[in-house]
């Protein structure tokens, strides 16, 4: 089922209780891909275990991809405080700080790497504004540790790549999460330090 041009309800814009029938479903998607990857997750379960009727999900998500899409925006928003840097007042070690942060939540619920790639992928128009308020979240957490950094939208974009490339590397089996906490430790030492000899 596909939302087709209509476009599903905005949270904002729903009475309080269909918001939390919203929240329940996006926490039982969660909690489904807690489980298993996306791809072997049936929409029809979510709705189950949400307690909610099929067509009722779909006047919320117009898609699974829509709703997955949601469940990453959520996942991230919800992202713990990172430990401090061993020197605050260095933007290298906040950012590798926030950076290493971010590999170890992936690490810790790895089915997030493929449903992240899954959603980058999609054609369901409101999947892809909801992956874009997601990577917004992303940025502005890396901004966030470069406040005064001249060239901070440019070490961003670096670092976000090469985040990306290591943990899609991973899971296609390319490498080992170990590697991708050395490959983003790398590349943040590059960017702020510049390659050596």
């Amino acid at each position: 089922m596909s939302s087709g041009t209509a476009r599903s309800p905005q949270p904002q814009d729903l009475p309080r209780g269909q918001r939390q029938r919203r929240e329940r479903i996006i926490e039982a998607a969660a909690a489904l891909l807690d489980a298993q990857p996306f791809e072997q997750i049936q929409i029809r379960d979510v709705a189950e275990s949400a307690g909610v009727a099929l067509g009722t999900l779909y006047r919320y998500f117009g898609s699974k991809e829509h709703l997955y899409a949601a469940v990453l925006w959520a996942w991230s928003d919800a992202r713990p405080e990172r430990a401090p840097a061993a020197d605050e007042s260095d933007p290298e070690s906040r950012l590798r700080a926030r950076a290493l942060q971010s590999v170890a939540r992936f690490e810790a619920q790895q089915n997030f790497i493929g449903l992240q790639h899954v959603i980058q992928q999609s054609a369901d128009a409101e999947a892809q504004a909801l992956y874009r308020d997601f990577s917004s979240l992303v940025v502005e957490s890396f901004r966030g540790e470069l406040v005064g950094v001249e060239e901070a939208a440019d070490l961003i974009t670096v670092v976000s790549a090469v985040l990306t490339f290591a943990l899609g590397l991973y899971q296609r089996g390319g490498t080992t999460m170990a590697e991708v906490y050395r490959i983003v430790d790398r590349a943040i030492t590059l960017v702020f330090q510049g390659p050596r000899g």
